[in-house]
């Protein structure tokens, strides 16, 4: 439609969720970055397996908040407790960051809520995240993610 001609600006919001196997864990996300009218396809930001299920999202900006306080408090949960004092790197992409717009705000504040007030905090915007999924260790290329590492130091004792 009228939208395809504001590729790939347009694709960031309406980004496609590539689910695998049993298709009831959660997948990579995947965004529009041109149309391909000689082969009449979509190029989209990273691989689509062949045999996988994809599904057109629409991008919610409180979903898009939710899930960076979500992946804050997996990031602690996973490699530390709320009362351990360690340090953050944050990596946005630059597409959460078009979506959200003056909103971009509220994702940095529910990330640092989740952390201690004396967290040192870092990060910036990429176009691609490259993380595991949760619970299996396997590491791919994400669209429209925000990846969390949490540093601690453990203790000597």
């Amino acid at each position: 439609g009228d939208k395809a001609q504001d590729l790939p600006a347009s694709g960031l919001s309406y980004p496609f969720a590539i689910l695998r196997g049993d298709r009831t864990t959660s997948g990579v996300i995947r965004s529009a970055l041109n149309i391909d009218h000689d082969t009449e396809s979509l190029i989209l930001a990273g691989d689509v397996p062949l045999g996988c299920q994809v599904c057109l999202m629409h991008a919610d900006t409180d979903a898009l908040v939710q899930g960076a306080a979500q992946a804050a408090a997996e990031a602690l949960r996973t490699h530390a407790g709320p009362e351990e004092n360690g340090c953050a790197i944050v990596v946005s992409c630059v597409g959460r960051r078009v979506i959200l717009g003056i909103d971009v705000d509220d994702e940095i504040e529910a990330v640092m809520d989740s952390f201690l007030p004396e967290t040192p905090i870092a990060g910036y915007y990429s176009y691609g995240e490259i993380c595991s999924y949760v619970g299996t260790g396997k590491t791919e290329l994400h669209n429209q993610t925000m990846t969390i590492t949490y540093i601690t130091e453990k203790s000597g004792d």
